[in-house]
């Protein structure tokens, strides 16, 4: 098992090295997968320190900002998911990637990170409501 530490510098690495090739590319495939990796690693990192930290005394506020963080998180992995979706020509049919297999994945990835955003926003709309009665 991996622990926090490195998996937050594997993050920081992996989403620097996608941000210098955002900038310095030119081709379209390129920018593709940099802007996908920087969302997948970049932002699902930023998700889960804020999903990590600890409650304090079980507090609405709490529960709420992790609620928030649960949508961006299921958020940022539907958009990584639909970057596997093969369209524009960017991927060609070889042994590696064929288009059935990105369909797949980026379809599997978009209904079930989909689905949790939508649990996510129930579930602020519940919260949401309990602050209101507790006021």
């Amino acid at each position: 098992m991996i622990n926090n530490k490195t998996f937050y510098i594997i993050c920081i690495i992996i989403s620097l090295g996608s941000l210098f090739l955002l900038i310095k590319s030119d081709e379209g495939n390129v920018i593709w997968v940099s802007i996908a990796n920087l969302l997948f690693f970049g932002g699902g990192g930023i998700c889960y320190y804020i999903l990590d930290k600890k409650e304090d005394k079980n507090t609405i506020t709490t529960k709420r900002n992790k609620i928030i963080a649960l949508f961006f998180a299921c958020l940022f992995f539907v958009f990584a998911s639909y970057s596997a979706l093969p369209f524009n020509h960017l991927f060609d049919d070889t042994w590696r990637y064929t288009p059935t297999k990105g369909w797949i994945v980026g379809i599997a990835g978009i209904l079930f990170f989909g689905f949790g955003a939508v649990v996510a926003i129930i579930r602020f709309c519940k919260y949401r409501k309990t602050e209101k009665d507790e006021r």
